[in-house]
């Protein structure tokens, strides 16, 4: 059974129920029985190089499987993780290594310990700090955010219960691993999804799409830039069922208590979500054009009933009149409101749910002008299937 606050007994627990299942796409498929021999692995491999309990490491790797087993195995010798992002400067990075002391770093895929002694377990400490975060940096040098087990346990469960993730998924993390949204996303591990890697250093929305489609990727987690500059390529993702985006914010911790953002494009009723930015984001569906022309018809009833037989003759309503008559039309506009909220929402005419996207840090003038831009294409989306 997987244990909280330990992160590899979830690993464990999965290889133990579904060996042979893919815990890593990375060029191919990782089954979770061989990541757990790739972390074990480099626990000896870790303990060899003289890291001991408490000791800070550096870890400065692209989205690469490796990276997943480091993950694992230094907090379960109870070391401490200190991502370090591939774009940091070297003032930066000189700066971080001496405020953490790292006794470490690792820049490159290192060769696998098979023949090792085996390091004993950090035990299932809640309080023990496993992880050292870095900020953006965006007013100045990154600062160092402590993350302790309970921690990262919480926003494991907050995160992947916020997307549904399960054992089905595969999960493609577009932001790097050393960073706070590609960072949570290796939660995502713990459920049995599959976590896909992009590999490249450098983002590219040709690259990222073709590698969600050789992985057969189901979610893809980015910040709405990746999504924004998605837009402007053609799309064809049959497996995939949701798109995320998470708003970034000051660190790990701070996205999951402000709560983090997503557009999630879904199929329903058999379509699915077109991405580009100058082809229709949906097929044209019958039912809704049927359902938008009743509309159309059914105010004409009403307008005629209102003008031509209700009120055919000019006369000075009543104070209660007006107000009754004010009160029924507008309780039909927040009706007819609700219903084509509910209809979007739930594709019950077969047509799509709209793009939502939710701005959680509301005083960052630049974090609304992306949300603006991604909220604009929602509506171009939905207005696309009206007309």
């Amino acid at each position: 059974m997987p244990e909280p606050y330990r992160p590899v007994s979830y690993l464990e627990a999965n290889a133990g129920r579904r060996p042979h299942a893919s815990a890593v796409w990375d060029r191919r498929d990782i089954s979770f029985d061989e990541l757990l021999t790739g972390v074990r692995a480099y626990r000896r491999g870790l303990a060899a190089r003289g890291v001991r309990p408490g000791d800070v490491v550096g870890v400065r790797l692209p989205n690469v499987w490796h990276y997943v087993a480091l993950e694992l195995a230094l907090p379960d010798i109870g070391a401490v993780i200190l991502p370090l992002p591939l774009g940091l400067g070297e003032h930066e990075m000189r700066q971080a290594i001496e405020k953490t002391r790292a006794r470490l770093v690792i820049d490159e895929e290192l060769v696998l310990d098979s023949t090792g002694d085996e390091p004993p377990r950090a035990g299932a400490d809640p309080d023990r700090i496993v992880e050292i975060a870095m900020t953006s940096g965006t007013t100045g040098l990154p600062k160092l955010a402590s993350l302790s087990a309970r921690l990262k346990q919480v926003t494991f469960e907050a995160f992947t219960g916020r997307l549904s993730i399960n054992e089905d998924d595969r999960v493609l993390p577009m932001t790097p691993l050393t960073q706070g949204i590609g960072g949570m996303c290796l939660y995502c591990l713990r459920r049995g999804a599959a976590l896909v890697m992009l590999r490249e250093p450098h983002w590219t929305p040709e690259h990222c799409l073709d590698v969600a489609r050789r992985s057969r990727a189901t979610v893809l987690v980015g910040v709405p830039t990746n999504v924004i500059r998605m837009l402007h390529h053609s799309i064809s993702l049959p497996d995939a069922r949701a798109v995320a985006n998470v708003s970034r914010s000051s660190s790990p911790c701070a996205e999951i208590a402000r709560g983090e953002s997503r557009c999630r494009a879904q199929r329903t009723g058999g379509h699915r979500p077109c991405l580009a930015g100058n082809e229709p984001a949906w097929s044209v569906n019958p039912a809704m054009i049927w359902f938008w022309l009743g509309f159309f018809a059914l105010v004409g009833v009403l307008l005629y009933l209102d003008l031509g037989v209700l009120h055919k003759d000019a006369k000075e309503p009543t104070l209660r009149s007006a107000a009754w008559w004010t009160a029924a039309w507008m309780a039909l506009g927040l009706a007819f409101g609700g219903v084509v909220y509910l209809i979007y929402a739930n594709g019950w005419l077969g047509g799509p749910r709209p793009v939502i996207c939710y701005g959680c840090n509301k005083r960052s003038q630049r974090t609304r002008r992306t949300w603006g831009k991604v909220r604009i294409k929602a509506m171009a989306h939905v207005l696309n299937e009206v007309l």
